[in-house]
């Protein structure tokens, strides 16, 4: 049993505290899920479609992501909204897939003839980066930007 005024005015001060950044109900409830707008920049024309990949942790990043959308390409910016997904941790693979046959199109020097891009703007030396360097951390409302680049 607290006895001490003073201690319980320091007790009731800090409990007072702690309610003030305390979040009410609903905007606790909106941190359960996300909606991540992803913002294609650099496409360098309009031909085929984009295809989005969106890996969890547990996805094998970048080719074994479990959510993908197909969206029209056009020069310059392309923007799509994954809407509803839960709260976590999140990367983001794309390609301009302008030839429109659903993987990114290599050169005859093993070089990509298309444009692609990750989330973060991860880069690797050996090509494809991996999920830690692409992930973000996705609660309520987040925009991702993400820069498309070509070899050729």
């Amino acid at each position: 049993m607290i006895t001490s005024k003073k201690t319980r005015l320091l007790l009731a001060a800090a409990c007072a505290a702690l309610a003030a950044h305390a979040l009410p109900p609903a905007a606790a409830a909106a941190t359960d899920t996300a909606d991540v707008q992803l913002v294609l920049t650099g496409l360098r024309n309009g031909e085929g479609q984009v295809v989005i990949s969106l890996c969890t942790v547990e996805d094998k990043f970048p080719s074994g992501c479990r959510k993908s959308q197909t969206v029209k390409a056009e020069a310059g910016v392309v923007k799509y909204v994954f809407k509803g997904l839960p709260a976590g941790q999140y990367a983001i693979a794309a390609i301009h897939d302008e030839d429109s046959n659903q993987r990114l199109t290599m050169s005859a020097a093993g070089w990509p003839a298309e444009g692609f891009g990750f989330s973060n703007n991860a880069i690797s030396r050996s090509g494809v980066p991996d999920f830690k360097a692409a992930a973000f951390d996705a609660r309520g409302e987040r925009t991702v930007t993400v820069q498309m680049r070509y070899m050729r």
